[in-house]
């Protein structure tokens, strides 16, 4: 399972926000410099192992975006990989159980929200740290949805 980073970034400092203290391997004197330079290094291996992943024949990726984007067909090559049958209803069903760790109205609001409520400047810096790594997954580099800030 992979996700945007950017949209990782954002969703960890939201629900730290709501929390009100650190979670996510942040500890409470690391700067968010730190913290962010942390976090860029797990995900650049990650990435790296993903899109090692998605050349494989015997392993898959799923991105996150897609399982909530198009569940019906991503559910399917689930099921088809892992040989069994998924009831994705009973799925969605539960997903207000996990509400005190949502950090957006829906799930389908907390896909691509890099390109709503990211900085520029923060896009920028990890476009040029995780460029080519976010590319080979299938993820955009372009600078132009973000707001301005």
């Amino acid at each position: 399972m992979l996700r945007d980073p950017r949209d990782r970034w954002l969703s960890v400092a939201q629900f730290d926000k709501q929390r009100g203290f650190y979670g996510f391997q942040r500890s409470p004197d690391e700067s968010e410099e730190d913290y962010l330079e942390n976090f860029i290094e797990v995900t650049r291996e990650t990435l790296v192992a993903a899109a090692g992943i998605c050349e494989s024949e015997q392993d898959i990726v799923v991105r996150y975006e897609d399982l909530i984007l198009h569940a019906d067909e991503q559910t399917k090559r689930l099921e088809d990989w892992l040989g069994i049958r998924l009831n994705l209803r009973q799925a969605l069903g539960k997903s207000r159980a996990y509400r005190d760790h949502m950090t957006s109205e829906t799930a389908e609001t907390s896909v691509y929200r890099w390109h709503r409520e990211m900085p520029r400047k923060l896009n920028e810096y990890f476009v040029s740290r995780l460029g080519p790594e976010l590319e080979a997954v299938g993820y955009s580099t372009q600078l132009a949805p973000c707001r301005v800030a």
